[in-house]
């Protein structure tokens, strides 16, 4: 939250100084009126701060300024005081009483105090002078704002501030992954300008640390306190117990009510905290004041009796959860007591439990795990989630978020937008006392208006009070130039489409989403073709219109078949396929060369490679069997049409196959091969599971060639797959055809499948192996 006296820029040409008698000036037609004064024994984010505000403030003006220290301020000049200065002290700012992150600007006659906290209130106070009284503007790696002002004049200043919430940052994944060494420091300097500084932001000293958890991670710690590698065998009994009454090595948690793994991670907890204590003091960093103590990346916690009674006496597994993190909590509170212990409310421990309170040293990390991000949480579709929000706001004292800006398991990329969220979830947020935010928004080369979403997510997060479409309109003119106008109408049009469809959209393909039609993809191209053409030849404004047209081209090209289906027939889509295919290839490319290193730049050709011959495979004839039935009742899934999952699930060459692929589960080892084959259907959404076979004896095929196998019959709709071998590992999303205006969805499910190796063919040579190369639904009654 920003405290404003006045703020108000004052740029006021050629008039003299004694215009502004109380004010200050800052330059005069290009020449420095002021020098920039550096405090005694500045921290390394002090001077980093001095440095920032020479250079920008050379950049707006053309002048050069002197940077003295401050027993070399000449007599009765004119400076800007930066840091912990004696001038500032003796203007009544008393620098112990201000937070790691509080800023003050202030003016004092013709001087100006820029000053702070430490590590980061000095420099915040430099950025947000920037920002909001100098215009300078830090959108992107590769795009910031920076005015051109010769005589620069300021109003009397007075400005306390410090961000809404204490921690800050938006995971994008893009750092380590597809950045340069370059722009890998590019991005960390985008993130410090804008005030992040959450564990992704990497910063060190230079910008003021960046906001760590305790050791030994921010999440999902339970393996790390106990791991099940090193105490399974003997102590079973400290690890979770599943459904079936065994206890899990693998894909588990621990046992909450077992005193033993309360007195192990008590112990582990005060090694950590001494061990990064004396880490911290080496460093000269602030040491954690936050450890995480979480269950693991899995979708329950143990089943025993004792921590069944206590889920079921609190309605939720969050009850025998808080109960363990409170008796953790109170070892610690005496010897630390500013020590907080933060663990998850996620999947199984979301619900807030019903008696139970978190004591006051624990902090809630609430997840949005399943909310509807294509609208604001106070849309109707996220009261599950408001629900779980007012009740651990109402018992925690500290509670921290975990939000999604992204959708899981889509079968290809396609448009979307929640930035229309983002402030009123935010200020949601604030309102109910969240003191800490972390976002999850990964794929930065496929998003709609990435960059958009990460800055203006920064912006809010420094203060949701401020309305948004003022920043929107910042960002657009700075990011897209000429092209402003248009790439705002296409924003507008893209949310307009979202809003006026009525469905859950996060739970469903985008093969499902209604806004996706032709009408859609017609506008779309009027729109960006408009965008394109209206920052000409202006090489880094197209990279930027044209990286919009990457989800909106995949799309296209995915829905292709759906959408001409619904044309008239003998009708065609009003687009070239060719035309579209060269345009997405050289669009994608185009944004991996922009930010790929050389190691990860050719991965992520191959992966463009694999896209294309996808997307350029055409139809493959259908079998004959089915060759006959009317189009508009037969679907058919071939390779372009699977997903592979790594080393597990893999396209293979083979020339018996349809189209010359097939999708194959080679698994781990022999064990992984010992059940016979079986594959069925199951429905996700609604966790219902459809008809199945086995393959035994007599039953199994000994030629190692596909078969074709009818499952049976089930109605499918969203969240439907086809499941192979007793893993799953080999599955194909089946939802693709559901079209929720159909009343009927009822289908008859084909599979062609093999079996390969010693443990399903006698004296077989090939590997043990079970494969897919085609899947036909047709509609029931169909002839």
């Amino acid at each position: 939250m920003v405290i404003f006296l006045v703020v108000a820029l004052s740029v006021l040409g050629s008039l003299p100084v004694r215009a502004v008698p109380y004010g200050c000036v800052i330059a005069q037609g290009g020449k420095p009126l002021v020098c920039i004064v550096k405090g005694g024994a500045p921290i390394a984010s002090e001077t980093t701060a001095t440095k920032e505000l020479a250079d920008y403030l050379g950049r707006i003006t053309g002048a050069t300024f002197p940077q003295v220290a401050e027993s070399g301020v000449p007599a009765k000049a004119s400076a800007i005081y930066v840091g912990q200065t004696a001038f500032a002290a003796k203007q009544g700012i008393n620098f112990s009483k201000l937070g790691q992150e509080e800023w003050i600007i202030r003016t004092i006659g013709s001087n100006l105090i820029l000053a702070g906290g430490r590590p980061r209130g000095t420099l915040y106070a430099v950025y947000d002078f920037l920002e909001k009284q100098l215009g300078c503007h830090w959108l992107a790696e590769d795009t910031e704002v920076v005015p051109r002002k010769p005589t620069l004049t300021l109003p009397v200043l007075n400005v306390r501030g410090k961000p809404s919430f204490g921690e800050r940052g938006i995971t994008t994944y893009l750092r380590g992954v597809l950045l340069t060494n370059d722009g890998m420091l590019r991005e960390s300097v985008f993130q410090a300008r804008n005030k992040a500084n959450d564990w992704y932001t990497y910063l060190g000293e230079e910008y003021g640390f960046n906001v760590r958890a305790g050791s030994p991670n921010g999440c999902h710690t339970f393996a790390f306190y106990i791991d099940p590698k090193v105490h399974f065998k003997e102590h079973p009994e400290y690890f979770s117990q599943n459904v079936n009454g065994q206890r899990e090595s693998v894909g588990g948690q621990l046992c909450l009510t077992n005193p033993e793994v309360l007195k192990l991670v008590i112990a582990r907890l005060k090694e950590f905290i001494a061990k990064d204590r004396e880490a911290a003091s080496k460093e000269g960093r602030p040491a954690p004041t936050v450890y995480d103590i979480s269950q693991n990346d899995y979708h329950h916690l143990c089943q025993c009796a004792n921590c069944k009674v206590i889920s079921e006496r609190e309605e939720s597994d969050s009850g025998p959860l808080i109960e363990f993190i409170n008796q953790v909590a109170d070892a610690v509170r005496d010897e630390y007591p500013e020590i907080l212990v933060q663990t998850f409310a996620y999947t199984c421990t979301q619900k807030p439990p019903k008696t139970l309170k978190p004591h006051d040293n624990v902090m809630i990390r609430l997840c949005d795990l399943n909310g509807e991000l294509f609208r604001p949480l106070s849309h109707p579709l996220n009261s599950a989630f408001r629900g779980y929000l007012d009740r651990w706001s109402q018992i925690a004292k500290h509670l921290s978020i975990w939000d999604y800006w992204i959708t899981y398991g889509d079968v290809f990329h396609a448009p979307y937008s929640n930035i229309r969220c983002l402030q009123p979830d935010l200020k949601m947020f604030l309102d109910h006392g969240v003191v800490t935010m972390m976002v999850e928004d990964e794929n930065p080369e496929f998003h709609s208006f990435f960059a958009l979403k990460r800055w203006l997510g920064l912006q809010l997060m420094q203060n949701p009070n401020q309305p948004p479409q003022p920043l929107i309109d910042l960002f657009m003119n700075g990011y897209y130039g000429p092209a402003a106008r248009k790439m705002q109408e296409y924003l507008t049009y893209l949310e307009g489409c979202i809003e006026a469809d009525p469905d859950r959209l996060v739970e469903l393909s985008p093969f499902q989403r209604k806004y996706l039609d032709l009408k859609f993809f017609e506008k779309c191209e009027q729109l960006l073709g408009e965008a394109e053409q209206a920052v000409g030849n202006d090489l880094k404004l197209l990279l930027h219109v044209r990286r919009e047209r990457v989800p909106v081209d995949s799309a296209l090209l995915n829905l292709w078949g759906r959408l001409q289906k619904k044309l008239p027939a003998g009708s065609k889509l009003p687009f070239d396929r060719e035309e579209v295919l060269q345009r997405y290839e050289a669009n994608r490319l185009a944004q991996m060369e922009a930010i790929r290193t050389a190691v990860t730049l050719p991965a992520g050709k191959t992966e463009l490679s694999k896209e294309m011959d996808r997307l350029r495979a055409g139809d493959i004839p259908l079998p004959e069997q089915f060759r006959n039935l009317p189009p508009d009742s037969v679907w058919d899934f071939t390779w372009p049409s699977f997903a592979e999952y790594g080393e597990r699930r893999r396209l293979v060459a083979d020339p018996e196959a349809a189209g010359g692929k097939t999708l194959q589960y080679t698994g781990d080892g022999p064990k992984d091969h010992e059940r016979p084959a079986s594959f069925g259907v199951y429905d996700g959404a609604r966790r219902v599971f459809g008809p199945s076979l086995t393959l035994e004896g007599a039953a199994v095929p000994q030629d190692e060639k596909h078969h074709w196998y009818k499952i049976g019959r089930f109605p499918v709709t969203n969240g439907v797959l086809l499941w192979a071998h007793w893993t799953w590992w080999l599955s194909v999303a089946l939802d693709r055809v559901y079209d929720p205006t159909e009343q009927d969805h009822e289908r008859d499910i084909w599979v062609s499948l093999k079996v390969t190796g010693p443990a399903y063919v006698k004296d077989a040579k090939q590997p043990n192996a079970i494969s897919i190369d085609r899947v036909v639904l047709v509609r029931v009654g169909t002839k």
